[in-house]
This record gives C-alpha cells, structure tokens and sequence, in this order.
C-alpha cells in the first residue's frame, strides 16, 4: 500500500484513535505519503471514532469538509 500513496490526488484526512492498534508513527507516515493529507487524532477511541466518539468526530470531517466546500453544508 506505501508505494502507491503518492498517486492518491484527493483531498485527504488520515485518521486516528488514541488507542488505535495502528501506531502513531504508521498514521504519520500514511499523511506524509498523500500530498496535502491531514491527520486526525481522537483521544477517547480505538479505530471507530465514528462509533466511539461521533459528535467530534462528526465534528471533525465537516471541518475537513469546510475546507472543500467551503461552506460545511454536507448532509453527513
């Protein structure tokens, strides 16, 4: 999966659980392989921070979203 990130051309937001299985460092290696990628930390949840932590979550991807769209009006 590394050697292809950098042909991954979309606006990108990596995210995270504070105690996610994946290591912090892993997570920081696949936002620095996606050009302009973002990365997202949760610190109340494990790899479902949809689930586990919904509102910032929710919170969070409309914010990456503003940054698309300009004005967050997405129906997520």
């Amino acid at each position: 999966m590394m050697d292809w990130l950098s042909e991954i051309n979309v606006l990108t937001l990596v995210t995270r659980g504070r105690f996610d299985e994946a290591s912090p460092a892993h997570m920081r290696v696949l936002a620095a392989g996606v050009a302009g990628a973002e990365m997202a930390l949760f610190r109340a949840s494990s790899q479902m921070a949809f689930d586990e932590e919904r509102d910032t979550d929710v919170q969070r991807v409309r914010a990456f979203l503003r940054t698309v769209d300009g004005d967050g009006n997405s129906d997520i």
